[in-house]
């Protein structure tokens, strides 16, 4: 009877184990495949191509945007920080410049060359699609 007990308790650990490892896992491989330089695409203004608005995220978890209003202004780089929450939600902190960044987002798709990603805005919803650069 201490037998099965004991299997019983040591396959627990061991799927508990097996479960709390692919969580890291796939967090990580998340990180990794949001790391880059994204370029903003305005979905309002598809022909817009005055607006620059590129994030670049780094594998030390800083998040840089670079931004122009239009194309005789200066690039302006801000930095802040983001961190994984799960496989589908970062953390943006540090953006004075741009308040409603610091939230968490969720990462709607994260397919090839194109990121989609939403977060809860004052009273709506605040969206940003992106391809890869």
């Amino acid at each position: 009877m201490k037998t099965i007990y004991k299997i019983i308790i040591l396959s627990a650990l061991l799927i508990s184990v097996m479960f709390f490892g692919s969580c890291s896992k796939s967090e990580t491989e998340s990180q990794s495949k949001l790391e880059g330089k994204w370029k903003f695409i305005n979905t309002a203004n598809i022909s817009d191509s005055t607006y620059v608005e590129d994030w670049e995220f780094t594998a030390e978890g800083k998040l840089l945007i670079y931004h122009k209003v239009n194309l005789r202004d200066p690039l302006v780089t801000y930095e802040g920080t983001y961190s994984m929450d799960s496989r589908r939600m970062f953390t943006v902190d540090g953006f004075t410049k741009f308040p409603l960044y610091n939230t968490k987002w969720e990462i709607i798709s994260n397919e090839d060359n194109a990121l989609m990603i939403v977060s809860s805005a004052d009273a709506g919803l605040f969206y940003r699609e992106f391809v890869k650069i």
